[in-house]
């Protein structure tokens, strides 16, 4: 990271991605099928949204920026970083047997998520290591 930036709390990633999952969710259950659709949508370029932020991020005053630079991350580096998580949400779209693959692979990619937040020296998951990204604290004069 070129400048001094401090990286995001845990629990304010873990409840902004909460957060965020919890509106795509509800995309998909009042409007499904189309819900779900436009929840997958969400999840994959939310972050690319104004100040590399998700609504969830928004809330808990945190961004995602390139790690090379800090600059906004775009739709691009949002997408690369929750292709995985996308995958993993469509899967709602099959009867019973896509919420037994959401419950046992979505555990899985979050434990390993979290493992990698953890030991990571810029707290970066496996989503951020492959767009060149951070989650980082918003600073007091951004928003």
């Amino acid at each position: 990271m070129p400048k001094k930036i401090k990286k995001a709390d845990l629990t304010n990633r873990f409840l902004a991605k909460f957060i965020d999952g919890l509106i795509a969710s509800a995309l998909g259950l009042v409007l499904d099928p189309v819900g779900t659709l436009m929840g997958a949508t969400y999840i994959l370029f939310a972050d690319g949204l104004t100040g590399g932020q998700s609504l969830g991020k928004r809330i808990t005053g945190i961004r995602v920026v390139k790690l090379d630079d800090g600059e906004t991350i775009t739709f691009k580096e949002s997408m690369v970083r929750n292709v995985h998580l996308t995958v993993i949400y469509l899967f709602s779209l099959i009867p019973v047997f896509g919420w037994v693959v959401i419950i046992t692979l979505g555990l899985v990619v979050i434990l390993f998520e979290a493992y990698y937040c953890v030991v990571d020296v810029n707290g970066c998951r496996v989503g951020d290591l492959a767009a060149g990204t951070v989650v980082v604290e918003v600073s007091k004069g951004e928003k």
